[in-house]
């Protein structure tokens, strides 16, 4: 078990958090909130013992990470017009590329969904001033063409989840799961239909879409060709909770027999493959650790590894000795490594304490600090 410490990042308001694991080398990035949501960022290598600095940008608003570009829109100004001009950094070849530049009504507020070499989809959420008119609009910018196209569809324009990308068969593909309110307010509604006045606005579902045809169809301004994997009225919900490298994983949940699933569809074929959740687990607890599923029930003693269709207990009395013990995250990695760690408060100072156990060996390492966070990637327990 390899354990790579970050050293603390000296800028104010800055937040230092790991990348990704990418042969023999852990890419971080660090960000430096300057006027929310523009932050200062710069991505590191770090090699054996060694970190280098690679790529660094200022006043930028970031996508989410798209495995292995970093891409990010950067902002600036000019009376009351807004500049967007995006990137993509290539995190191996350490290439960049500049896709293009759009421009908004400063009072804007922009968020980015993805990107490709040519194509960028995003949010404007525009706030009216007596807050009565409060719009969100999707939009889809070809760079290519220089021209941006509005999303009219009513579910992703609502919705308050945003697409991802993963690969099918070579190609870029969507996966859809627009919902347009918190698994809380859906039940609540269910037992109060009566109360609803729209109905529709609770329909929600899980569906994929080839990334070239729903640019094609979005700039054709006609429905999308999407491949229904699931779906739900107003009796239940289907949310979209994790991914690896040959599959995504949902949970369903029928609000009349309050029966939960997870629910395995393979990304190639869509076949699925369905795990009734046993009782004490919960559908917000699912972790993945090299490819394997588990869910931690509430007290992080019990693991359910549901394709095995098997529950085992990890006893996590290597926390036993520290007082004031506020709540424990347990990983568990080819069933031989724990790494588990919590917080603890005593006069009003937390600690962040991490513990590594072989449970073969039955060695253990600890680590505490005051600013701490712990990720595991793959083998490889990051401490920073």
């Amino acid at each position: 078990m390899k354990v790579i410490s970050l050293k603390d990042n000296k800028k104010i308001n800055s937040i230092q958090y790991p990348l990704d694991l990418i042969d023999t080398s852990l890419f971080f990035v660090s960000k430096s909130t300057t006027t929310y949501p523009l932050a200062d960022m710069t991505i590191y290598e770090k090699k054996s013992k060694r970190s280098k600095e690679i790529h660094s940008i200022n006043s930028v608003i970031d996508f989410p990470y798209e495995y292995p570009f970093v891409s990010y829109a950067t902002h600036s100004s000019s009376g009351n017009v807004a500049f967007y001009t995006f990137f993509r950094f290539n995190l191996i070849s350490k290439e960049l590329h500049e896709v293009g530049t759009i421009h908004l009504p400063q009072e804007s507020e922009f968020e980015g969904i993805f990107m490709t070499d040519s194509e960028v989809m995003y949010s404007v959420f525009n706030k009216d001033a007596d807050e009565s008119d409060d719009e969100t609009s999707l939009y889809l910018f070809d760079a290519k063409k220089q021209r941006v196209y509005t999303i009219e569809d009513r579910y992703l324009r609502s919705a308050i989840s945003t697409p991802t990308i993963f690969q099918r068969k070579g190609e870029a593909h969507l996966l859809l799961n627009p919902y347009l309110v918190d698994t809380w307010e859906s039940e609540e509604s269910y037992r109060n239909q009566e109360d609803v006045p729209d109905i529709s606005a609770h329909f929600e579902y899980i569906g994929v879409i080839s990334l070239k045809q729903f640019v094609k169809e979005c700039k054709a301004n006609i429905p999308f060709s999407i491949t229904m994997i699931d779906s739900k009225e107003i009796d239940g919900f289907t949310r979209v909770i994790a991914e690896n490298i040959d599959s995504f994983f949902y949970i369903r949940k029928d609000y009349a027999t309050q029966i939960v699933e997870l629910v395995q569809v393979n990304k190639e074929t869509f076949n699925k493959s369905i795990y009734q959740l046993p009782n004490g687990f919960s559908y917000n607890t699912i972790r993945i650790f090299n490819d394997h599923v588990y869910f931690v029930s509430t007290t992080e003693d019990y693991f359910y590894a549901p394709i095995k269709k098997e529950i085992f207990r990890i006893e996590h009395t290597y926390f036993q000795h520290l007082d004031d013990l506020l709540s424990v995250y347990v990983h568990y990695i080819d069933e031989r490594y724990i790494v588990a760690d919590c917080w603890t408060r005593k006069d009003a100072k937390d600690l962040f304490h991490v513990a590594i156990v072989d449970k073969l060996t039955k060695e253990v390492q600890y680590f505490n600090g005051k600013s701490m966070a712990c990720e595991v990637f793959d083998q490889t327990v990051i401490i920073y």
